[in-house]
């Protein structure tokens, strides 16, 4: 087989996936680099509220169905479908099987997260923003334990945020990181060199230190992610919150639910089940159901059971390094992980 009938074979297959078994392109390049042992979502009624006399929950009793969509781990564009992060592409695929089955009442967030990435967290951001007007849906944003940084930015895309009681809130910022290894490398009598197009072109390398003139640079940068932070803030709490006060509260600093609520970040304090019953009341369903897809390996069965499968095993750790590696910026609490 010559190299042109190569290249029509791989791109006819890679057509055939697209069209045969409803994977997007991002689907398939994903897998092409990085190795996914399981692409299934699995349906899952992970919270139900009508129960029998001897308080045994009663299936296919409810009148009502409310979405979640799970923001749990850290926010990273690499990886597909994982229990310890999330992303983009998992988000999408979830959203197009809530379109495809429809009768939605509402939508939950339901938010366990230190944040991440800088672009994963807006893009999750606009999927569910754009989700919600597509199919004239309000969200509600929920955070469990941790709402912090871009996962902060993500319940932006939600009408309202109620949060445990015990939650921690906030963490507004952006943040880059690197280490040098200069001083170590001059030790040993190591010489770094590079040879580069331009003076800036390796900028936040590891093996120099960062000139005064780079700092400069990547600070300005860091500055327009800030911004657009602060923005995207205003324009979803602008009656709740002013320009003035947000800035002195967006340092970066973690806030006990309650405290956030005082300062205008969340709205309510509240636990999952009253949630729900709010929201059941509000849109005319006495009896809701809680529904989302998770991967088919995840072991949780109730909403519970959510956090159990973002736990620190080797898998999380190798997962957030690898998206962690880079010099990326991050809407992130640092001392979430590292």
């Amino acid at each position: 087989m010559n190299i042109m009938m190569l290249k029509k074979a791989s791109l006819i297959l890679f057509s055939s996936l697209v069209l045969s078994s409803c994977l997007s392109p991002r689907d398939l390049l994903t897998s092409m680099f990085q190795f996914r042992p399981d692409y299934t979502l699995e349906r899952r009624v992970i919270y139900q509220t009508v129960r029998g006399p001897d308080g045994c929950l009663i299936p296919n009793h409810a009148d009502g169905k409310i979405l979640l969509i799970p923001i749990q781990g850290v926010i990273q564009s690499t990886g597909y479908i994982s229990n310890s992060t999330v992303s983009p592409a998992f988000i999408e695929r979830l959203l197009q099987n809530a379109s495809d089955e429809g009768g939605w009442k509402a939508v939950i967030l339901y938010i366990n997260s230190p944040g991440g990435t800088v672009t994963a967290s807006h893009q999750i951001y606009r999927q569910i923003q754009d989700f919600s007007k597509k199919n004239e849906l309000k969200v509600h944003a929920h955070i469990n334990s941790l709402g912090a940084s871009g996962a902060y930015y993500i319940s932006m895309a939600a009408d309202e945020i109620s949060a445990e009681e015990t939650a921690r809130v906030g963490s507004i910022g952006v943040i880059m990181r690197s280490i040098s290894l200069q001083g170590l490398l001059e030790k040993y009598g190591i010489r770094y060199q590079a040879i580069a197009s331009g003076a800036n072109k390796d900028t936040g390398s590891i093996f120099k230190d960062i000139s005064p003139e780079e700092e400069a640079f990547l600070k300005s940068q860091i500055s327009v992610s800030y911004e657009r932070f602060l923005q995207i803030i205003l324009e979803s709490r602008k009656d709740r919150i002013g320009s003035e006060k947000l800035r002195q509260v967006a340092d970066g600093r973690v806030y006990l639910a309650a405290h956030a609520k005082n300062l205008g970040l969340i709205d309510q304090l509240a636990e999952f089940p009253g949630v729900v019953a709010q929201l059941g009341d509000k849109y005319g369903s006495r009896a809701p159901e809680v529904v989302t897809w998770l991967p088919r390996d995840t072991q949780a069965q109730s909403i519970y059971d959510l956090e159990l499968a973002t736990q620190s095993s080797a898998e999380y750790q190798l997962e957030v390094l690898r998206g962690l590696a880079g010099q990326k910026m991050f809407y992130i609490w640092p001392d979430s992980f590292f």
